[in-house]
């Protein structure tokens, strides 16, 4: 967990903390959930209104926008940027997530046999305009409430499919069991649902083992600060949006 610093000459002069508008990019680290480091900058800087653009599973890592005060009012705008992915794809099991904090569900026996051809194939074939469905251990509500809680509780969860866009998908490498893959896709896409169904169209299952985020619009994991070495000079500002700091 980071260390505790100590306070910013910023908070010990008249300046309130509620007067600061903006965005922090962080590079959310391993096992942390998007609420953590929302809470985290929340107590950190003592503001008032604290919210991110667009959740990251605790497995994950990468670029996770934490929005400030008035931004708070601008998790639209941010949502509805292109994401770009580096996403590691296990096969031979099936997990309940789709990812590697799942239940497994059904595992493949055969004997896995793959290349860096067939691969190439098979993911090509996700290019574009795709159907998708969602998991059941998503955020998406039912009723008002959250799937997963329902999935949680061993209820059915039958989300709707809907049209999202993977604008490419890179290869990156091939081992004897997994592959890496770079992937621009649309809001809205579930990188573990597109690991599910990659495994799925390679006969062997597969679930999602590892995934970092690198980019949101034009905002770069490479800009991105660990979340211990964060300060208020960090906080960023979107001109368009006409708020100032």
């Amino acid at each position: 967990m980071p260390k505790k610093r100590k306070k910013t000459s910023w908070m010990n002069k008249s300046t309130s903390p509620f007067l600061y508008n903006g965005f922090f990019q962080i590079n959310k680290p391993k096992d942390w959930t998007s609420f953590k480091v929302v809470d985290y900058i929340k107590r950190k800087f003592k503001f008032k209104k604290v919210g991110h653009a667009g959740t990251l599973d605790p497995f994950a890592t990468g670029l996770l926008v934490i929005l400030v005060n008035n931004y708070t009012k601008k998790f639209s705008d941010f949502l509805k940027f292109d994401k770009e992915y580096n996403a590691l794809v296990q096969l031979g099991k099936i997990t309940d997530t789709y990812d590697i904090d799942g239940k497994v569900i059904e595992e493949y026996k055969d004997k896995i046999k793959i290349d860096k051809k067939s691969i190439l194939k098979t993911i090509k074939l996700f290019e574009g305009e795709i159907i998708q469905k969602p998991p059941a251990f998503s955020a998406l509500k039912v009723s008002g409430t959250p799937a997963y809680k329902l999935a949680r509780q061993g209820k059915d969860v039958d989300l709707a499919s809907r049209i999202v866009v993977i604008k490419n998908i890179n290869l990156i490498d091939v081992n004897k069991d997994s592959f890496s893959i770079n992937v621009l896709c649309s809001s809205g896409t579930y990188i573990r649902s597109l690991a599910f169904d990659i495994g799925k169209s390679l006969k062997y299952g597969g679930y999602l083992s590892n995934l970092e985020r690198i980019r949101i619009g034009d905002y770069r994991l490479t800009d991105a600060k660990e979340l211990d070495k964060i300060t208020i000079e960090d906080l960023h500002v979107m001109k368009d949006f006409g708020l100032n700091i």
